[in-house]
């Protein structure tokens, strides 16, 4: 298993079959300290959002979130993380290409 850091709408290229420990650094534009309460992940094939193929809660380290995804089938996919800070709802969906 190797580890893959994703950020805003960033393109990750993956192969088939991999197993990937996919990580979001979040960090606050104004540098004040902040707290992620909790993080989801939802992951669909690009222009099929309504078909979730894998989701799950994810692991929560100071200010980096992580999901372990098995990445099966070749194609292009959105990987959603969605986190909590304070009142606000935040969320990225960087693309991942599998090839």
């Amino acid at each position: 298993m190797t580890s893959c850091a994703c950020g805003g709408l960033a393109t990750k290229n993956v192969n088939s079959g991999e197993v990937r420990n996919m990580m979001l650094l979040v960090t606050s534009v104004e540098g004040k300290e902040f707290t992620i309460q909790n993080a989801s992940y939802r992951l669909w094939e690009q222009g099929n959002p309504s078909q979730i193929i894998d989701s799950g809660i994810c692991s929560i380290d100071e200010n980096t979130i992580s999901a372990i995804i098995s990445f099966q089938t070749p194609g292009r996919f959105v990987l959603e993380f969605t986190y909590h800070i304070g009142p606000e709802t935040y969320i990225q969906r960087p693309i991942i290409n599998v090839n």
